[in-house]
């Protein structure tokens, strides 16, 4: 007879779950399946992250997945931006580039100020 190959240990266990809940609302009580929920969603999440974190490793030609790929997929996927989690050299460079309108308009305001 063979053996069905095991499962692996859940990501988070759900004792880790409540533990995170309660750290958000000390008289939070989640239900059996909400854990279970959790407890598997977690999972598929890292997945997730792991699978398209390579490719992007993929697109930039690398044999190696680095934190900048993560950090890529999940600021442009998720709209998650993560302070201190990798560089960004572009967020780093950007400058705000101020319309002549705009320019008006503080000129306006800085005007009105002065009158106070």
């Amino acid at each position: 007879m063979a053996t069905k190959p095991s499962e692996p240990p859940p990501l988070l266990t759900k004792e880790k779950i409540n533990e995170l809940a309660k750290s958000v609302d000390p008289n939070l009580k989640l239900d059996e399946d909400v854990q279970e929920f959790l407890q598997k969603y977690a999972g598929e999440l890292v997945d997730e992250l792991t699978t398209m974190s390579a490719k992007v490793a993929q697109a930039r030609k690398s044999k190696s997945l680095d934190v900048q790929d993560v950090r890529f997929y999940l600021e442009h996927n998720w709209n998650m931006y993560i302070p201190g989690f990798g560089s960004d050299p572009i967020r780093q460079k950007r400058k705000i580039v101020e319309t002549e309108a705009h320019k008006n308009r503080q000129a306006i305001i800085k005007k009105h100020l002065k009158k106070m």
